[in-house]
């Protein structure tokens, strides 16, 4: 992960699985971790010290390991919870900002008019919305 950023690397595609040096988690500060805990099997401990160091969060799967599937994987949110990090924000807001889709992830005057509704923020909620809305039409 050193070489990555020393090459300048804003994005950490996968949280390490390793423990990491402060040193080193020092200067994650204001970069991007995508979670993928559960696809390669991470401690959620690595993700809630990278957050603590100043990381950014994105929920992802990365979709074909580890029995992975397309749809929003409940599993991935309960190890991202138990992380301490609001899995919520790293689904939506996390994800959209790192996408750079501003107008995506959050409730602001002149944002996207898609939303989800949700039994509660457990998630297995999180994972089978009620309904989803798109662009202001409800598709679910």
């Amino acid at each position: 992960m050193g070489l990555a950023l020393d090459a300048g690397a804003d994005v950490l595609a996968h949280t390490p699985r390793d423990p990491l040096p402060a040193d080193l988690l020092a200067r994650t500060k204001g970069k991007w971790v995508i979670s993928t805990l559960r696809a390669f099997a991470v401690a959620p401990e690595r993700l809630r010290a990278l957050e603590e160091a100043g990381a950014r969060v994105a929920y992802g799967t990365d979709l074909g390991n580890q029995d992975t599937a397309p749809a929003i994987d409940a599993r991935e949110l309960a190890l991202i919870a138990e992380a301490g990090v609001n899995p919520l924000t790293a689904a939506t807001a996390g994800a959209a900002s790192l996408l750079g889709l501003p107008d995506l992830g959050r409730l602001t005057v002149g944002s996207s008019a898609s939303l989800l509704a949700v039994r509660s923020l457990a998630p297995a909620d999180l994972a089978a919305p009620e309904w989803v809305m798109i662009d202001g039409r409800k598709i679910v």
